[in-house]
């Protein structure tokens, strides 16, 4: 046992007071006459017993209170576990969870108030040679240093919520990083957060035996939260002043039911729809909301809800763009086919050209969703050539060989869009097999499974000759193995080829279920469809759908109502255009990708839904994630004096309550015994 002012130990010295009280008697003796002293003796010897065990008691607990009113000064201690991580100059890592989730109310105000006040309480529990280092979700670098105490309380109280979701794992890893560093054997990681369940894998936790890791959780006074998960559009072609349809769900995370929770929806800053919904107890709803966009070529909305107190998560972006009709291009030289002139001719959402390739208008390529090439004959190298260059900046084209041609025409065509070569003409009949149903000309267009479905026949084939094209898919496969319709990324376009003609010779696809959505979806998938919104905080690349122009203008990306502007990243790569956010953006949006004055594309994000999820690790469970490491630590300091929190982390159990009680119990137990035992 230490003790933290072992000066005031000269005060047992006061023991002797009352030992010397008790030795010298100052009571003046009376003198008694009595006529038979035969009585006397035998009183006086019954009183004197009694007497001196009174004494003896009285004085014993004189002593025993001296000494514990001394010890209660000298305040006595013992060393907690650890004390391996207290030699030297403390160097102390201080983790502030500032994620949304942090605005959660608590007795100070909210979560992320009260981690600030603890976080200075930590600091003031170290002497002044220690130095600190402030770790949040926005990782800026003007915190990747040690700081002294009053630096440090400087930051901490600068500290604003983040849009940024981290996992506790990885900020381990970072802060763990810097403490390596540190030449101190006294190092300790301070990690003060809510503990999400969503944000804080246990069992993936790093550790470091020479880190002192001690876990503060905060406790939220409600664990309710109603937020708009994501939000999906029935279908990805939209037309101008033609009804759409939007998906979103949303997540009760709380333990109460909710019924007739009111949902708008606003389109470029106008309301368009309302829904009522009713969410059961930590369930979900889905919310289906209709609207007619405007004339407008460029659709930023957003979809709302009122939920309190956790509020960020209230409000889903979204963005699209509409078309007057998707373009589709067919090339041929003899005989247009029949079905894709019944396909496509009398869609109103389709703008269906002919065209004979001896008559083609270059000009007309890059305004096309899709160009068709169906030749019988031979292809001159000027057109090849156009065609090419359509497809690597971006464009869409199918592939169909030709009943006629020879494979040597068929395959001078291959090699100038760098194909594969048809090999053989196999007239052995098989049938299809397989759908890659992840690709997106497939998804969601079927309700039963493939399996259920009678896939076409196929009485004669083209095979393909073995190829390592980086950018194949297999889209349809057949029975015997080979291909019937692969795609082939080229640039920053795509090529379909089909191995057989649409013709009933060939095969029944071109009759089947299946070709209305392998061949319609290609016209609408130009490309990868861009999604209606993003995650903020994610690295995600983002296909860029326009390309810029050649100009010494960056494109910018810019939010005029937040008056917000930055330059993304930008990445070439196999001429395909991707956009790199970063941690650029603060707040969530609609944004505009624009070069000068033209916009090249709408964006939008949202904040990640991780922060909404509501449930917390308890502090037993912390603690048994704790069990079999004694470096790990749970310390609950809320609502302790700032000397409560320094003798929690100085590892100092100090036993002065308990000896302030003791004086008190002796003291008391005289007064009773001199008020009691009369002699």
């Amino acid at each position: 046992m230490s003790f933290v002012h072992p000066a005031f130990l000269w005060g047992l010295l006061a023991v002797a007071i009352p030992v010397i009280i008790h030795l010298f008697q100052f009571r003046r003796y009376r003198t008694l006459y009595f006529s038979d002293t035969r009585f006397i003796e035998e009183l006086q010897t019954e009183q004197k017993r009694q007497s001196q065990l009174k004494k003896l008691i009285i004085l014993s607990l004189r002593i025993l209170a001296i000494i514990a009113i001394v010890m209660a000064f000298a305040q006595p201690y013992r060393h907690r576990p650890n004390d391996r991580f207290r030699e030297g100059t403390a160097s102390v890592l201080l983790y502030i969870d500032n994620s949304f989730s942090m605005e959660n109310s608590s007795d100070q105000g909210s979560l992320l108030n009260e981690a600030k006040n603890q976080a200075a309480a930590i600091v003031d529990a170290f002497d002044e040679s220690a130095s600190f280092m402030l770790l949040t979700n926005d990782l800026e670098g003007r915190h990747a240093h040690f700081f002294n105490a009053t630096e440090i309380k400087e930051e901490i109280a600068r500290l604003q919520p983040s849009p940024n979701s981290r996992t506790m794992d990885r900020m381990m890893e970072y802060g763990l990083g810097f403490l390596e560093q540190e030449k101190s054997g006294n190092r300790q990681f301070f990690l003060i957060s809510d503990f999400q369940q969503s944000t804080v894998p246990l069992s993936l936790l790093p550790d470091d035996s020479s880190v002192q890791i001690r876990m503060v959780p905060l406790k939220p006074n409600s664990q309710d939260n109603i937020y708009i998960d994501s939000c999906w559009f029935e279908s990805p072609l939209f037309l101008r002043q033609q009804e759409c349809k939007l998906h979103l769900q949303v997540r009760n995370s709380g333990r109460n039911p909710v019924e007739q929770l009111p949902v708008k929806l606003y389109l470029n800053g106008q309301q368009k729809a309302i829904a009522n919904t009713d969410i059961a107890a930590e369930g979900k709803a889905l919310v289906e909301m209709s609207f007619t966009p405007d004339a407008s070529e460029w659709q930023q909305g957003y979809v709302e809800i009122t939920d309190h107190p956790v509020t960020f998560d209230d409000r889903y972006y979204f963005s699209f763009r509409t078309r007057d009709r998707h373009p589709v291009l067919c090339l041929y030289d003899e005989n247009e086919n029949r079905f894709l002139h019944a396909l496509f001719a009398e869609d109103s959402a389709i703008g269906y050209q002919t065209m004979r390739l001896q008559q083609m208008d270059y000009s007309r390529l890059p305004q096309q969703n899709l160009v068709i090439l169906n030749p019988t004959n031979e292809v001159g190298s000027g057109c090849l050539q156009e065609l090419r260059r359509y497809v690597e900046n971006g464009g869409c084209m199918l592939v169909i060989p030709s009943p006629k041609a020879d494979a040597n025409a068929s395959n001078a065509i291959n090699s100038a869009l760098e194909l594969p070569a048809f090999t053989l003409l196999d007239t052995h009949r098989t049938r299809v097999s397989e759908l890659l149903m992840e690709h997106r000309i497939f998804a969601r267009t079927m309700e039963k499974p493939t399996e259920q479905v009678l896939l076409p026949a196929v009485f004669r084939h083209y095979r393909l000759a073995h190829s390592l094209h980086q950018g194949k898919e297999v889209l349809i496969s057949l029975e015997n193995g080979d291909e019937l319709l692969s795609a082939y990324s080229i640039g920053r376009g795509c090529i379909y080829l089909l191995s057989v003609p649409l013709e009933d010779a060939f095969s029944e696809f071109q009759r089947n279920a299946i070709f209305v959505p392998a061949i319609y979806n290609m016209a609408l998938f130009k490309n990868n469809p861009q999604a209606p919104c993003y995650r903020m905080g994610g690295n995600d690349p983002i296909p860029m759908e326009s390309e810029a122009a050649q100009t010494d203008k960056l494109p910018e990306l810019r939010n005029d109502a937040l008056q917000f502007s930055c330059i993304p990243e930008i990445r070439n790569s196999y001429n395909n255009s991707e956009i790199f956010i970063h941690d650029q953006l603060r707040e969530a949006g609609n944004y505009l990708l624009c070069q000068q004055e033209d916009t090249l594309q709408t964006l939008s994000f949202n904040y990640d839904r991780r922060e909404s999820d509501l449930h917390y690790w308890s502090t037993k469970e912390l603690k048994k994630a704790c069990n079999g490491y004694p470096n790990r630590e749970i310390m609950a300091i809320s609502n302790l004096s700032s000397a409560a929190v320094a003798e929690k982390i100085s590892g100092k159990n100090r036993q002065n309550g308990l000896f302030i009680w003791l004086a008190l119990a002796f003291l008391l137990a005289e007064s009773i015994l001199l008020r009691l035992w009369k002699e």
